[in-house]
């Protein structure tokens, strides 16, 4: 049975149809050509069409990847092509057939069994005879034969086939997927510990900076205790889970140790030091030191005769002139001159000292304008001299603005 699509391109058969007489014959190619450019039509119509290949877009992260095509389902294409081709040849055959039919139904219109009667029957018997053979010898049995073999051979085979390709399409197209999404996690894991680890640097290296600016509200500096300081900011480094976090802890604790070796340096040197500026508060002018620990500084007045004391505390606190005194003899101009820990101050160390100068006036002496102006100095006056520190100071004295000579990238080790 045709489909409603074919029958209605094909021609309307006249009702006086005669398959045997030029017009019905002619009609009947006519018919059949019709039906195999319908049947050939609605195959291509009905066929996938193929699409132009187009430069794929760039795909989300998380799309899904798509299904390759199965290799059968180009034979499932023509086991489907050579389905309709059979059809639309059985149909001509079929034609061929009924106009055999109709040649022997002629033979009924003899009842007589004379000579010219027989003579006709041979007739048509040939006639017959001849449409048989010319329908068993087209190209429509020919292609129906054929194609029913190769129908029957194939179809099961590529079937089964085709549901297995399908199969291992669809598993790699879900492990594809899977991969996909386990890349795509992966990258948000990594991104959410990226994000974290830089939230924790920043807040361990404001827990070191918080640590040190409360160290220099309670005082500590200026009471020059700078054992717990040390403690206090040690622990900060030690709880770090972050090299940058503990890195932040060691810088703060550097300024404790640099302003340290400063106080170390005098002990080290200062006997026999001589005062020469008059103090406001507390007077030194002629006073000379004739020994020193931690705690106290001795001293000769100018007389010669008269014994001295002062505290370190209150020297550091009233005594900003004479402690840049010691600073400028010792430290400033004391670079392999002044005697530190067994040997000459090296280069490293004399920067190291500046450093811890120019924060004690900075930090300690932070009451006085000029001291404060003299530590901005001190530490210029040391970066000239070592650039290497540049970087070390710039997170010392985040505070100040430094020449691009003065704030060169170095080696702050």
């Amino acid at each position: 049975k045709l489909p409603p699509e074919v029958r209605a391109k094909l021609p309307k058969k006249p009702s006086d149809f005669d398959p045997n007489s030029p017009e019905g014959q002619d009609f009947q190619a006519k018919y059949d050509a019709a039906l195999k450019a319908a049947l050939e039509a609605q195959a291509k119509a009905q066929a996938p069409e193929k699409k132009e290949e187009e430069a794929p877009a760039a795909a989300p992260a998380a799309e899904k990847p798509k299904m390759p095509e199965p290799s059968t389902v180009a034979t499932l294409r023509e086991l489907w092509e050579r389905a309709y081709s059979c059809q639309a040849s059985t149909i001509r055959v079929m034609a061929g057939i009924r106009k055999v039919l109709a040649e022997c139904d002629k033979a009924a219109a003899f009842s007589d069994n004379t000579e010219e009667t027989m003579r006709a029957l041979a007739d048509l018997s040939n006639a017959a005879k001849d449409l048989y053979e010319q329908v068993r010898g087209s190209k429509d049995v020919e292609n129906v034969r054929k194609g029913a073999s190769f129908l029957k051979s194939r179809s099961d085979t590529v079937v089964k086939q085709t549901a297995k390709e399908l199969r291992i399409a669809r598993l790699e197209a879900e492990r594809k997927e899977k991969k996909a999404r386990a890349e795509e996690e992966e990258k948000r894991l990594a991104e959410e510990a990226a994000a974290k680890r830089k939230e924790t640097i920043e807040r361990e290296s404001e827990t070191a900076k918080d640590k040190f600016e409360a160290l220099v509200a309670q005082g500590s500096f200026r009471l020059l205790d700078w054992k717990s300081a040390i403690r206090q900011l040690e622990a900060v480094k030690a709880a770090a889970t972050t090299p940058e976090g503990g890195f932040a802890a060691d810088v703060e604790l550097r300024k404790v140790l640099a302003m340290k070796s400063v106080q170390d340096i005098f002990l080290q040197n200062m006997k026999g030091f001589k005062f020469r500026i008059r103090g406001k508060k507390f007077n030194l002018g002629g006073a000379t030191v004739k020994d020193a620990d931690a705690s106290v500084i001795k001293l000769v007045k100018a007389d010669g005769v008269t014994p001295q004391k002062v505290t370190w505390v209150k020297f550091y606190q009233d005594c900003h002139g004479n402690l840049n005194e010691l600073i400028n003899k010792f430290v400033e101009k004391g670079r392999n001159k002044t005697k530190f820990n067994g040997g000459n101050l090296s280069l490293k160390q004399w920067c190291e000292a500046m450093m811890g100068a120019a924060l004690t006036m900075r930090i300690i002496c932070s009451d006085d304008a000029a001291a404060m102006k003299r530590g901005e100095g001190i530490v210029k006056s040391a970066i000239k001299e070592f650039p290497e520190y540049g970087k070390l100071a710039k997170q010392m004295f985040p505070d100040l603005e430094f020449e691009d000579g003065e704030s060169a990238e170095g080696d702050e080790n």
